[in-house]
């Protein structure tokens, strides 16, 4: 059990750096009054009037999805690991 919550942290840890790190690539790209959506899911709307600059980030159900996704690649490839340990 606890090896399986070792694993859970480790993808949930990765998959919020890659969302982060994805989601500040994207932003940089954004230019003038523009909505752009990640690959994972993060929506990043720019509103440029004269007077201010407004970005809004909101979250889509390709969050959840790919959340999910990544956890069970994680517990596969540590399935696979532990597999070829006792095949030894």
């Amino acid at each position: 059990m606890e090896k399986n919550s070792r694993i859970f942290t480790i993808a949930t840890v990765s998959f919020l750096f890659i969302l982060v790190f994805e989601t500040l690539f994207e932003l940089f790209q954004v230019k003038g009054t523009q909505t752009r959506e990640t690959l994972l899911g993060v929506k990043i709307s720019n509103v440029d009037t004269a007077t201010e600059m407004t970005t809004t980030f909101s979250l889509t159900f390709k969050v959840f999805t790919s959340y999910l996704i990544i956890i069970g690649i994680f517990f596969v490839v540590k399935k696979f690991m532990d597999w070829k340990m006792t095949n030894r």
